[in-house]
């Protein structure tokens, strides 16, 4: 028998696409399109979390989640900045927004890779001369790296969680 490999359930997909997306971005250095495939990894865990524990995932919330979109509205309750991470997948796909964005971003293009230049004035090097991925919301700076790591906890903790209460 051939050793295959797939995706069934909300664990696999953490393990076969999200993981492998997210140490590849923070392999650095940072990419656009490292970025645009961990958005997209990290927004769409939520259509898995729902297929896969909707049960679980209603009892933990304690409501009814019809919709994949009803977990995600609870996703950005939980910390608003991960609207960013939406916006940012449904930009890369659709190129401008134009229904419901989360966030003041209408384009792709208001996320970009930018390299800060060193100041001599400033003595934390690592802090400079490194690619990072920003979103402009509304003039402010929001950094990808920052918004990614903190909604990649948040589905590991929900995904064990779930995973533990469900007994698969």
């Amino acid at each position: 028998m051939p050793n295959e490999e797939f995706l069934a359930i909300a664990d696999d997909y953490m393990a076969r696409i999200l993981r492998p997306d997210y140490d590849e971005f923070f392999a650095g250095p940072a990419t656009l399109r490292s970025a645009v495939h961990l958005a997209n990894s990290l927004y769409h865990m939520h259509e898995w979390m729902h297929d896969s524990y909707k049960s679980e995932l209603e009892a933990h919330f304690s409501k009814s989640l019809p919709a994949p979109s009803s977990l995600w509205a609870e996703v950005e309750v939980a910390n608003p900045l991960f609207g960013h991470i939406r916006d940012l997948a449904n930009a890369s796909k659709h190129v401008r927004l134009t229904r419901k964005p989360s966030t003041t971003a209408t384009h792709v293009a208001n996320t970009v890779l930018t390299v800060p230049k060193w100041d001599k004035a400033v003595w934390d090097k690592a802090k400079w001369d490194t690619p990072q991925v920003v979103t402009d919301s509304g003039g402010a700076n929001v950094y990808f790296d920052d918004v990614a790591s903190q909604l990649f906890t948040f589905w590991q903790t929900l995904l064990a969680l779930v995973s533990q209460l469900s007994g698969k």
